[in-house]
């Protein structure tokens, strides 16, 4: 049994644009094909779920979110709940995305979690995105990729995950002269999102019970040094895909 355009775009596999103006795209190719015409594919539809009716607002015309991205299936428990899409070519405008929400509220969940479920696994590792997991991954590790820092349903599952060690390592960005004057106006500490959002994350996973060690594999301990990413020739990086594309992969 197959799906309708209308669960699709429940769902977030399809989306509606005013961007998309000719039938060229490959879905409107496709739909077209099977005798529908595009003012009847933009039509607003209607979805019961669970008894209840949701109206599907199609504005434009439709496409795939994840087209031309490699892609990766996002969990929440042992459930499929979305789609991460990774641009695979140079200056996208959006080079990560995943599946739309707009009709629904289903948690996006992290990659990956299944290590979490394998309890010969005493170490995970926690990243922000797939990219720098499948890093950790080629190193030996086990890695989880949580696609946004402030994925509090994946650091939950984290934390209840009950490993020995929980190793974070997210990105090592500079903060700019812009954000470095905010901060100085707003009392933030001076220190790159990265670092911040890993002191949030640690202290998310000891919120949610979490009582064994937590290591910072990319920052230290707020108010300390930061010396993680530097390599024997001074080098610093952003991230595990920044290293891997420079020095990483000719380890191998």
């Amino acid at each position: 049994m197959g799906w309708t355009l209308t669960q699709l775009t429940y769902y977030g596999l399809v989306a509606f644009s005013k961007n998309i103006k000719t039938v060229d795209y490959s879905i409107l190719q496709l739909l077209c094909k099977h005798g529908m015409t595009p003012t009847g594919i933009c039509r607003n539809k209607q979805y019961t779920v669970n008894d209840e009716t949701v109206e599907i607002i199609c504005e434009g015309l439709p496409y795939f979110p994840l087209n031309n991205r490699v892609t990766f299936p996002l969990m929440v428990g042992q459930r499929m709940s979305s789609f991460y899409g990774r641009a695979i070519w140079k200056n996208s405008k959006v080079p990560h995305i995943k599946l739309p929400r707009k009709h629904h509220s289903t948690p996006p969940g992290g990659w990956n979690t299944a290590v979490l479920a394998d309890p010969r696994i005493e170490h995970v590792s926690v990243t922000e995105a797939v990219i720098d997991g499948l890093v950790i991954d080629r190193l030996g590790g086990y890695p989880i990729g949580i696609i946004g820092t402030g994925n509090s349903t994946t650091i939950c599952e984290i934390a209840l995950g009950k490993k020995q060690n929980i190793y974070l390592g997210y990105d090592n960005e500079e903060l700019s002269p812009a954000e470095l004057k905010l901060h100085k106006e707003t009392g933030k500490p001076d220190l790159p999102p990265g670092q911040l959002a890993t002191e949030r994350t640690a202290k998310l996973l000891r919120d949610f019970g979490y009582k064994e060690t937590i290591t910072y594999l990319t920052h230290y301990t707020l108010g300390s040094e930061n010396p993680i990413w530097k390599v024997s020739d001074g080098s610093i990086f952003k991230d595990f895909g920044a290293w891997w594309k420079d020095k990483g992969q000719f380890f191998f």
